[in-house]
């Protein structure tokens, strides 16, 4: 569909991936450089901007997991594989969020405020920076395998934090 290449294509050579990273940190080091010219700018578009960057962020799983249609790596998936996966997955986010309050609030002696801000701030990683560092590390086919733990933890990070985040809520009143 989107993307009918596969793994050999052009695309996935090292010196694509080489040129698809330069360009990446020559737009981010710009982009450090510009941010005294246009910081004021951009903190009054904050809103506008903001869906610039959701749609960005959706464009690239949605090219990333049409990728993985076309290459049909989704057939190789068995439901019990998918079902390990969530597991494991599980057990992860509840690893790190045990481990990260236990820190704060043990080891760093943090007030329980602080240690719920260290508990989401570690527990919770982003399909906005890990889907784009994947394009450049991850050629064709084998991208949409590397993205599907990225998604499903980031779904279920999404919901395992709203309901952590309701109860320190209810237990704060």
């Amino acid at each position: 569909m989107l993307l009918a290449r596969h793994s050999s294509s052009p695309s996935s050579s090292k010196y694509h991936q080489f040129w698809t990273t330069q360009k990446g940190a020559d737009h981010f080091v710009a982009g450090q450089l510009m941010r005294p010219m246009v910081g004021d700018w951009v903190g009054r578009k904050k809103r506008v901007l903001s869906y610039a960057d959701r749609g960005s962020i959706l464009l690239i799983i949605y090219v990333a997991f049409s990728r993985g249609v076309v290459d049909r790596v989704w057939t190789q998936l068995g439901i019990g594989d998918l079902v390990l996966l969530t597991a494991i997955l599980c057990a992860l986010l509840t690893l790190v969020l045990a481990v990260t309050m236990l820190v704060g609030l043990k080891a760093m002696r943090l007030s329980r405020e602080d240690s719920i801000v260290l508990q989401f701030c570690g527990s919770n990683k982003s399909l906005a920076s890990g889907l784009p560092m994947s394009t450049v590390i991850f050629p064709g086919a084998q991208q949409s395998m590397v993205i599907l733990p990225l998604m499903l933890f980031h779904q279920i990070q999404l919901i395992v934090c709203a309901i952590v985040a309701r109860r320190f809520s209810h237990n704060a009143d």
